[in-house]
């Protein structure tokens, strides 16, 4: 049996409650107040640089820079806060998108494919765990092209993943991370599951495994390095 987490303090909780929305707060005015859409989408950027948070948050601190996010993380892990979430970041090169998105500036390499150090990734896993909790949403979905996301009948527990490089010709997120995009969704969808016997479980904490249960199998599997999942309930 999988069912959604209500109450799962072997999982999340304890991860989650320990980091900081953020570290850093240097407000941006290069916004929109408020934004015109809820919150259903989350858009990961990349600096191209190692960077801080607070020094991505001073390079979108002047008017005359007409860009902005809702968050970075620095190349420590460290997250700084620049546009709050109610209101709108000038970050995708699509205003649609970034009415109802929640945009995260990314350090990384400075050249590609603009990989992402171990502290900036997992970051980004617990940030973005965490705004599907507070929205309410028990599953990330990255369906690989704007077509078929804006085609896509999106359930009210849903939240997704888009991409700069679908609104401006530009290598946003940088290959490294655009093609984790789908292992992002995941480690964030299992965070708000949790597996449940009675039955023979054998479980394979490899990403391309799946969890064997007796009398069939079930479509779950789980990252050994995700931040979030620490133990599972059988």
């Amino acid at each position: 049996q999988i069912r959604p987490i209500v109450e799962n303090k072997d999982i999340v909780e304890e991860d989650l409650t320990l980091i900081p929305k953020e570290d850093v707060v240097v407000y941006s005015p290069n916004c929109n107040k408020p934004r015109n859409h809820s919150v259903d989408r989350i858009t990961p950027h990349i600096m191209v640089g190692q960077l801080s948070a607070e020094a991505c948050g001073n390079i979108f601190k002047p008017s005359s820079r007409a860009a902005s996010s809702n968050y970075g993380i620095g190349k420590n892990g460290e997250v700084g806060l620049y546009v709050d979430e109610e209101n709108r970041s000038w970050c995708s090169s699509n205003r649609d998108n970034d009415h109802r998105a929640i945009t995260i500036e990314c350090a990384c390499d400075r050249t590609a494919p603009y990989a992402l150090n171990d502290a900036v990734w997992n970051k980004l896993i617990l940030l973005c765990a965490d705004i599907c909790e507070r929205y309410g949403k028990t599953k990330l979905i990255f369906l690989g092209s704007l077509k078929a996301t804006n085609e896509y009948k999106q359930k009210e527990d849903e939240m997704l993943l888009t991409a700069h490089r679908w609104f401006a010709a530009t290598e946003c997120p940088g290959s490294w991370l655009y093609n984790k995009f789908n292992e992002l969704a995941f480690e964030v969808s299992v965070a708000n599951y949790e597996v449940i016997g009675p039955g023979d479980f054998v479980v394979h904490l490899d990403y391309r495994d799946i969890v064997s249960a007796r009398g069939g199998y079930a479509p779950l599997r789980l990252v050994s390095a995700s931040p979030l999942v620490k133990n599972v309930v059988l």
